[in-house]
């Protein structure tokens, strides 16, 4: 399940973004010169529709979802960590709003 994740998330972003799994069922995406916020939506919403679609295993379909936390790096002085810190509140901002949502940040 974690494999079809993964390629789902690869397939829904441009070849010059990083994807990385963090740990457990944890992925993080990194997109670079987008036009803030507008584009970070329309990818966050292609990864979502990409997750819709069943897993077949050979027990059956196992259907799938996300939430997604979007923090955007604006020439302020921040870390990585920080930046990552950020993105995982939305997440789980996301999450309390149910599955198949993303929250971002305009600050």
């Amino acid at each position: 399940v974690l494999k079809a994740f993964g390629q789902r998330l690869r397939s829904s972003v441009r070849v010059t973004d990083m994807v990385a799994r963090l740990a457990g069922d944890e992925f993080t995406v990194i997109l670079e010169g987008l036009v803030w916020p507008q584009e970070a939506r329309i990818v966050a919403q292609k990864i979502i529709d990409a997750m819709m679609a069943p897993v077949e295993l050979p027990d059956g379909p196992v259907r799938l979802s996300t939430s997604i936390g979007i923090a955007a790096y604006q020439g302020e002085d921040i870390s990585p960590a920080e930046l990552l810190h950020r993105a995982d509140g939305l997440l789980y901002e996301a999450k309390r709003a149910g599955r198949g949502t993303f929250q971002l940040s305009t600050r």
